[in-house]
């Protein structure tokens, strides 16, 4: 493997790998607010019977919404950084 295929290979890992930490951390952190704000855990099984749709639903569209945002934020400023 040639210098600029291995360089490519490592920018790729430390984009993968710091955007899939990230994620991690902020859903540790969506869970814990949920758990803050509510006093219940976060609604991880929709099948359970002691889950309310409703709230499973909002966790889901909520959580969605803030990673997918999240995650085209960090993966844009990572690569940006790496390039440079």
């Amino acid at each position: 493997m040639n210098r600029k295929k291995q360089n490519d290979f490592y920018r790729k890992a430390l984009l993968t790998g710091g955007v899939m930490l990230s994620s991690w951390i902020m859903k540790q952190g969506i869970e814990a607010a949920y758990k803050q704000i509510s006093g219940h855990k976060a609604p991880k099984n929709p099948g359970n019977r002691s889950t309310e749709w409703t709230s499973a639903i909002i966790y889901s569209m909520v959580t969605g919404a803030v990673l997918g945002s999240a995650k085209t934020f960090l993966r844009a400023q990572i690569t940006r950084k790496l390039l440079k």
